[in-house]
């Protein structure tokens, strides 16, 4: 499945319910990457993982298959696109939602910021 123009690059993860922004960034800045082949990856933490995506409209529906520092771990997840960003995202291998923002953040409620393009 190709992916979308509006989903495609690296996307900022920004906060999550879980983790403060330095424990996101522990590793690398955190961040979700949708390619045009519809698969892409992810890493927050020291959680990386690869995902494969299904696209309907403005929502995403991904599994994946990564690891969490050393241990191997899978999950599901979802997100919707606005004009701001994705959210929420939901990531969790028990269905947690790992990636949210809080009301009256700066992200307006979205918590991956779009790509920027060099």
């Amino acid at each position: 499945m190709k992916t979308p123009t509006q989903f495609l690059g690296t996307w900022r993860i920004i906060e999550t319910e879980v983790w403060d922004k330095d424990a996101l960034d522990l590793v690398v800045p955190a961040h979700i990457t949708f390619t045009a082949e519809g698969q892409g990856h992810f890493q927050m933490i020291a959680i990386q993982g690869g995902i494969d995506c299904r696209f309907e409209g403005n929502r995403v529906e991904f599994s994946w298959i990564g690891d969490d520092d050393g241990s191997e771990t899978n999950g599901r997840g979802w997100g919707e696109i606005d004009k701001d960003g994705i959210s929420p995202a939901q990531c969790g291998a028990s269905g947690q939602t790992c990636v949210q923002c809080a009301s009256g953040d700066t992200c307006k409620g979205n918590c991956l910021h779009p790509p920027t393009w060099a």
